[in-house]
């Protein structure tokens, strides 16, 4: 029954991805618009973490297609003609969106971080982002480098927000924190993975809770 559930949720993750993406696009329109109202160096990160999150689930939602690209010989041998046709996977495709994605995935999580964190100076800043980079690029054919370190930085942004963020949205990041935790423990059966991307799938579901909570309290203020 369990394969059974395994074998029926794939394919099925995309709509998890695009869920994600259409959440994070909302939130960061309207932070966008905020943000020339009161243009605050936090606000900036804020928009630069969702603008990286959100595409980076486009990145992630092309990964799932895989194009194939035919190629037919012909060969003239006397009266005989033989026609070859072979069929190539475009594996490029995969490679380069999972990379993109992870790449902007831990860059979005490190922004967001810096909404709640210390002020640091911006060389110091840019520094951090370039070694998360690197990260996002090497952790291509490192799995758990990529969970793991997504993982770290959540916390990071859980810690340094308990007391100044929404309720909420700190339910969110935690959600999402677990989610990760869930996926580095992939080696013991792919139910693992459906498990991890269904709390992933609640993380963003309150994220959106959250945006929605916060447009009714402004209405409220603005009544």
């Amino acid at each position: 029954m369990l394969d059974a559930l395994v074998s029926w949720f794939v394919g099925k993750d995309i709509y998890i991805d695009i869920f994600s993406a259409v959440v994070l696009a909302i939130v960061l329109g309207y932070a966008a618009s905020f943000v020339k109202l009161n243009p605050k160096r936090e606000y900036q990160f804020f928009i630069a973490a969702f603008a990286l999150l959100a595409l980076s689930f486009v990145f992630q939602t092309l990964a799932h297609f895989t194009l194939y690209h035919t190629t037919t010989t012909v060969k003239q041998m006397g009266i005989i003609t033989l026609t070859t046709t072979i069929i190539k996977r475009q594996d490029w495709i995969i490679f380069w969106s999972t990379l993109l994605y992870r790449a902007c995935t831990l860059l979005g999580l490190y922004f967001l971080y810096q909404v709640y964190a210390a002020k640091q100076r911006l060389p110091l800043v840019l520094f951090q982002a370039y070694l998360l980079l690197l990260v996002g690029f090497l952790s291509q054919t490192a799995y758990y480098a990529f969970h793991l370190t997504a993982l770290i930085l959540l916390a990071l942004v859980l810690s340094s927000a308990w007391k100044r963020a929404d309720t909420w949205f700190l339910a969110s990041v935690g959600l999402l924190l677990l989610s990760q935790a869930i996926f580095l423990l992939l080696i013991y059966g792919n139910l693992v993975y459906v498990a991890a991307e269904l709390v992933q799938l609640l993380g963003y579901a309150f994220l959106l809770l959250t945006f929605v909570l916060v447009l009714r309290h402004a209405k409220k203020r603005t009544a």
